[in-house]
Order: structure tokens, then sequence, then C-alpha cells
């Protein structure tokens, strides 16, 4: 991401969260070998296409996974796990809705 190069990806578990929009990656279905080479085939045939989901990737690693905002976000979800305490409903980062560019630490 933080190089600009285009992600293609198989869609596992996580991979979807990753990332803000379809526009900013390309997934293919778990194990379709052949899907996974249209996709790359796509993407190196297509300079645009390259280049905006290149471009895309690193704007998110820059904005979402920048190492100061990170560890406020991550430190926003150890405040929120102690100050609900043990609870009975689990949530993931995703859940909790506050991209890291929106924490304050």
């Amino acid at each position: 991401m933080a190089a600009g190069l285009p992600i293609i990806a198989f869609d596992i578990a996580g991979v979807r969260e990753l990332m803000a929009g379809e526009d900013q990656f390309a997934l293919v279905p778990v194990e379709d070998v052949d899907e996974l080479s249209r996709a790359l085939s796509n993407v190196l045939a297509n300079e645009e296409l390259r280049r905006n989901l290149g471009s895309a990737a690193r704007t998110l690693a820059v904005t979402e996974f920048d190492l100061k905002k990170y560890t406020a976000r991550i430190a926003y979800v150890f405040r929120e796990a102690l100050r609900h305490g043990q609870s009975s409903e689990k949530e993931t980062l995703s859940e909790i809705g506050e991209p890291a560019s929106e924490i304050n630490a």
C-alpha cells in the first residue's frame, strides 16, 4: 500500500474491511486462480487502472495507517474496552467505526 502499488488479493477475511472503498483494490474469490490471473492481467494491461489503484492504496496507507494515527486508534480501542469492561458483545475495529484520522489521542 505505502509503495503506491495496486492491490489485488483473494477475498479472505479481513481484506475487504481493511479497505475504505472498492475503488482501492481488486478482490477475487478465494482459490479462484483463473480470476486472479484475469485481475492481474487487467491491471497490467490498463495503465490508468494501475495508476488509480496504486494512488488509492498509497492514500489509504498514509491517511489510515500512519504510525501516530494508528497508535491513537489502538489506544482508543483499549480505552473503550476498559471503559465498558467485559461485555458480552465484542466489537472489532471496523464496528467501532472510527477511522484513525478521526480519533484524537
